[in-house]
C-alpha cells in the first residue's frame, strides 16, 4: 500500500478502474486540513485513509505548498479550496471564456457551477422571489394623487 499512482487506480478492477481515495477532491482537502494541523501521525493517517505511511508522505511532499497555505489560515474550512476564493473564480471564468474547445452547454455547466459555489459562500445573495397573496394598497399620506 505505498504511494498514490496510476497503477493504484487500476487495482479494484480491470475493466473499471477506480479513483485511489486520496485522489478524490473531499478526501484531498480533508487530508490536508489534517496535514495542516498536525495532530496526528502519517502512520495514523495511513490507516484511516486505508493507504500506506509512504502514501501520506508523498502526498504531503506533494500538496506541500496547500498545507502550508491551509496552516496558514487553519480556522477557515474552506482554506486550500480555490473555488472559495473570489478571485480564483473569476480568473476561472475568464479563462473558460477564452477557451474556443469548450461547448455552450460544459460552458453554462461551469459558470453555473461557480456561480452556486460563491452564493453557497454567501458572496452574492440567492435570488429570492416574494409572492404576494393579496393586493397591496399604497396610500400617500399628505400628498394629492390628482395633482401629481
Amino acid at each position: 500500500m505505498g504511494g498514490v499512482d496510476e497503477h493504484d487506480e487500476a487495482r479494484d478492477s480491470p475493466d473499471k478502474p477506480t479513483r485511489h481515495p486520496l485522489r478524490k477532491p473531499h478526501v484531498k482537502h480533508r487530508l490536508v486540513h489534517e496535514l495542516a494541523r498536525g495532530e496526528k501521525t502519517h502512520d495514523k493517517l495511513a490507516g484511516e485513509y486505508g493507504v500506506g505511511r509512504s502514501g501520506i508522505s508523498e502526498f504531503a511532499s506533494r500538496h506541500a505548498a496547500k498545507i502550508e497555505e491551509v496552516r496558514a489560515d487553519l480556522e477557515n474550512e474552506f482554506a486550500g479550496l480555490w473555488i472559495a476564493q473570489k478571485a480564483a473564480r473569476i480568473a476561472e471564468l475568464a479563462e473558460m471564456y477564452d477557451d474556443d474547445t469548450l461547448d455552450p452547454e460544459e460552458r453554462k455547466i461551469r459558470k453555473d457551477l461557480l456561480r452556486a459555489a460563491a452564493e453557497e459562500l454567501g458572496q452574492i445573495p440567492n435570488k429570492a422571489v416574494v409572492s404576494l397573496a393579496q393586493p397591496v394598497t399604497v396610500r400617500l399620506e399628505g400628498v394629492n394623487v390628482d395633482d401629481l
